[in-house]
């Protein structure tokens, strides 16, 4: 019987031994991939316009003069004065966007309105001086600033009408989205 027994614990021993051994022929591991893009994704921070001391009756346009790095009026025989229009993107760098415009056609104040037109080569990118009609969608590449900067020109009569000191005013909706492509 001590020899039954001393046979089944060898069997046992060798049968565990070929278990283990087996057990290490054949492992696996789940490894963890995360992926985190750089960046805050992208922004449209809003450049406002104010027009001021326009004469009733006259034509204006504005401009934006890429060289003086500023908007200007035409005419300003009488003192007439404006600022910049547009929108400053950032982005992450070297990305294409592409920039659309919600734009109006008329200013609102108390007596009426004065119509507004923007024309086919009136938005201005400032890092290029490039122009572009700002009525349709422009794709412009962020660059290695992670930036893109437009102005706006546009043309307006002063109704006869109009109420001197009035303001009259509307809004451009400047949208920017990543296109997919660098």
């Amino acid at each position: 019987m001590k020899g039954f027994i001393f046979v089944c614990a060898v069997i046992l021993v060798i049968g565990l031994t070929s278990m283990a051994n087996a057990q290490l022929t054949s492992a696996s591991a789940v490894s963890a991939l995360t992926i985190t893009p750089a960046g805050a994704g992208i922004a449209v921070g809003n450049v406002d316009c104010d027009v001021t001391d326009v004469i009733r009756g006259v034509c204006y346009t504005v401009v934006f003069d890429a060289t003086g790095g500023a908007s200007i009026i035409f005419p300003a025989d009488n003192g007439e004065a404006t600022t910049d229009l547009g929108a400053d993107i950032t982005g992450d760098p070297g990305q294409d966007v592409l920039v659309q415009w919600t734009l109006p056609t008329a200013l609102t104040g108390s007596a009426g309105v004065i119509p507004v037109s923007f024309g086919p080569t009136s938005q201005v990118r400032i890092e290029d001086g490039g122009l572009t009609n700002p009525g349709v969608g422009n794709t412009f590449n962020t660059g290695t600033g992670g930036a893109i900067s437009v102005r706006l020109g546009f043309n307006f009569c002063v109704p006869v009408a109009a109420l001197s000191g009035d303001t009259y005013a509307g809004t451009a909706l400047c949208t920017a989205s990543y296109t997919g492509a660098p």
